[in-house]
């Protein structure tokens, strides 16, 4: 059995989010208001932008379903935090055999109307499964909204192999992408993102203003490398003690 957790890019700007990195410190999560996120966390208030605001351009979502569907044919997939099923449905249209999760039924339901099979409802740390029920399991931007897997602001997949190096990693890039900082700015003062859900009022109107001022008709751009990384579940404890190393 294999945990893979996949895309993880370089430090650099690499999503609609980046403006926010840019300016991080107004925004921390590490603010005494937003210290604790609840302890489960749903994504129904975003589910009707969510594939807008998080979703990959054609070209390099392609690249890298191509290389999952050769990963991960003939085997049984769980996949942690299905959401509208951005990387399952497109799986199980290739013949993938996949079965989701998900607490949020707003986010579900945008799946099954794209064609979404095999999900269940169903909390991450409480799987309603028997053990070795699925020979891998996925997950994306899923461990920091997970409360037994961080301590705020939050452990990302993308962090992991920092922690730990990964068996196998195989890369998908690079790419060049650019993006209006306007529409990065609109969609932070929508609190788009979850880093933002807890951010007091006037904290947040006062770093939009500034990255108004000091982004507001510019545009972004940069070079991401995305990496499918795996690991064998059987060094998951390593993963988990490397983590609260860092963090004590």
């Amino acid at each position: 059995m294999k945990l893979s957790l996949f895309l993880r890019g370089p430090p650099r700007p690499r999503s609609r989010e980046s403006i926010l990195r840019i300016e991080a410190n107004t925004f921390s999560t590490a603010t005494p208001s937003s210290a604790r996120m609840p302890d489960r966390l749903s994504f129904d208030r975003v589910a009707p932008i969510y594939d807008e605001t998080r979703g990959l351009p054609p070209r390099i979502l392609s690249r890298i379903l191509g290389v999952l569907v050769d990963e991960l044919r003939g085997k049984r997939v769980l996949e942690v935090g299905v959401g509208t099923g951005r990387f399952a449905v497109p799986l199980q249209k290739s013949g993938i055999d996949v079965v989701g999760i998900d607490i949020s039924h707003a986010m579900v339901e945008l799946g099954l109307a794209k064609g979404l099979r095999n999900v269940v409802f169903a909390d991450a740390v409480r799987l309603p499964f028997p053990a070795r029920a699925f020979d891998v399991t996925t997950s994306n931007h899923v461990l920091h909204l997970v409360p037994d897997w961080r301590q705020p602001p939050g452990l990302h997949e993308r962090k992991l192999a920092d922690l730990l190096r990964p068996d196998v990693v195989m890369p998908v890039g690079p790419f060049p992408e650019t993006l209006p900082a306007d529409r990065a700015i609109v969609e932070i003062e929508r609190r788009d993102y979850t880093s933002q859900w807890a951010v007091p009022e006037e904290i947040h109107r006062n770093a939009v203003r500034a990255l108004r001022e000091r982004w507001g008709g510019k545009e972004l751009s940069w070079s991401t490398t995305y990496e499918i990384t795996s690991w064998d579940a059987s060094r998951l404890p390593e993963i988990a003690a490397a983590e609260g190393a860092q963090t004590s």
